[in-house]
């Protein structure tokens, strides 16, 4: 099983260990400019499971950005936005506003809260909530079905019932599972430079 640690980092970029999550970020614009890209996030040398859950949405922050980065769409709109919608409960509120300073697909980055699955086909990114994973996901993946729309948990099992993405904590570290069936049937390409770091893949 693979996960990212702080040790994953190729010469010429360099990073102090107490990178802050602005680091995070211009890691993560700075590594998909590279010719042999390497998946990178910059952990704290902390254990997650020392520090407090606003940490660890800091993190999922940064791959939320990644796993956008690192995704085909069959089509965007070049004069739109690439919108990043979240059902229900938002926990990376706090940790978003750097995030739309970015670009994703040369496109500004929209944040988009949704409570209402007949609402998602303007969404590229849905994080869909724990609370949502448990009580709406079959109607949410329904209201999207054969839409080019990357949906992301962090619910347990939420790959298996439909997700394309799925973040976990294992020993203290982000990991993360990928159902390519998912993937295909919205049409979304997940990057194998992406997929080498996933804990599991579902075909």
């Amino acid at each position: 099983m693979q996960s990212i640690t702080l040790n994953k980092l190729e010469k010429p970029f360099k990073c102090k260990r107490n990178s802050s999550y602005h680091a995070l970020i211009l890691a993560a614009n700075l590594i998909t400019s590279c010719i042999g890209f390497i998946f990178v996030i910059f952990y704290s040398p902390h254990s997650l499971g020392q520090i407090e859950e606003p940490a660890e949405y800091r993190l999922k922050a940064a791959f939320l950005y990644n796993f956008a980065n690192f995704t085909e769409w069959p089509k965007i709109d070049k004069h739109g936005t690439f919108n990043m919608c979240f059902f229900d409960d938002n926990p990376f509120n706090p940790y978003l506003d750097y995030i739309t300073q970015k670009k994703v697909k040369d496109l500004r980055v929209s944040i988009l809260s949704k409570s209402d699955s007949d609402s998602l086909n303007e969404c590229h990114l849905l994080y869909i909530s724990k609370s949502a994973t448990n009580n709406k996901l079959e109607k949410i993946l329904g209201s999207i079905s054969n839409k080019p729309v990357l949906t992301v948990a962090d619910s347990v099992g939420a790959c298996q019932k439909g997700v394309v993405i799925n973040m976990s904590i294992d020993a203290g570290k982000i990991t993360f599972e990928a159902n390519l069936a998912s993937a295909r049937t919205a049409e979304l390409i997940l990057s194998s430079q992406l997929l080498r770091f996933a804990k599991e893949v579902y075909q």
